[in-house]
């Protein structure tokens, strides 16, 4: 279970070793029902003020590093 409720790389969540672990297991390329089991949500309300640009980079990440566009 992963926690955070601050940007990449400001708390203690290993990013890396996630987005490498979701990739081996071809996390995005699997079909899951509607409310299955979560793996990721991102909830940036830790520091609101950062949240207007903290958002379009935590979705670029995910974009870039699980589906690799």
């Amino acid at each position: 279970v992963v926690h955070q409720h601050v940007g990449v790389g400001e708390g203690d969540v290993d990013f890396d070793a996630l987005f490498r672990t979701l990739r081996e297991m071809k996390f995005a390329e699997q079909t899951f029902k509607v409310g299955g089991e979560p793996i990721v949500a991102t909830s940036l309300f830790g520091y609101p003020e950062k949240m207007k640009y903290q958002a379009v980079e935590t979705r670029e990440l995910i974009e870039r590093e699980l589906l690799r566009r």
